[in-house]
């Protein structure tokens, strides 16, 4: 969730496409800067907690197939 209240998910290429298409929303913005592998989530949908579990699954699927960044520290 941003400083406005709207939900934002992550998404595989393919999913982004598929939900940017389904949902006519857009990609993300946070601090001026377009967040290029998240998808803002209409307020309609949040209010269909069935339909949105199936994306927040696919996020969270995805998401565990990506390598964490490296640490800074030592």
């Amino acid at each position: 969730m941003d400083k406005t209240g709207a939900m934002a998910l992550r998404l595989s290429a393919a999913d982004r496409e598929t939900f940017l298409d389904r949902y006519r929303t857009t990609l993300a913005e946070q601090h001026g800067r377009t967040m290029k592998e998240f998808v803002v989530v209409p307020a309609e949908l949040v209010g269909r907690a069935d339909e949105l579990e199936d994306w927040f699954d696919r996020s969270w699927d995805w998401i565990g197939t990506l390598k964490p960044k490296p640490t800074k520290r030592r």
